[in-house]
């Protein structure tokens, strides 16, 4: 009967670790925090950093900035290793919500 209590206590307590994994996310504006691959990635855009918001998802990090260069703002989705998944203007992103 112990055993049992113990397994399913550790059970519970697995699962609760995991979903907080699941929606950990944070928002920064300080690149230097983040890690060095996403810090050359954002660098290479050579834009204004606004704001960066990291998600995990299954134990893969994102990390999706906003950033302004030339009087336009778009979003880029950098992954962990720092490859560029995603960019989108935010005019697009207007667009595509009406």
């Amino acid at each position: 009967m112990f055993r049992a209590t113990i397994a399913v206590a550790g059970l519970c307590l697995g699962s609760l670790v995991f979903a907080a994994d699941e929606d950990k996310s944070g928002v920064t504006s300080d690149v230097t925090k983040l890690p060095a691959p996403v810090q050359a990635a954002l660098r290479s855009e050579e834009a204004r950093v606004d704001k960066v918001v990291q998600s995990t998802e299954s134990g893969m990090s994102t990390y999706r900035a906003t950033l302004s260069k030339a009087n336009k703002s778009y979003l880029l989705t950098v992954g962990s290793d720092g490859k560029i998944m995603k960019r989108e203007e935010i005019e697009d992103l207007q667009q595509k919500a009406k």
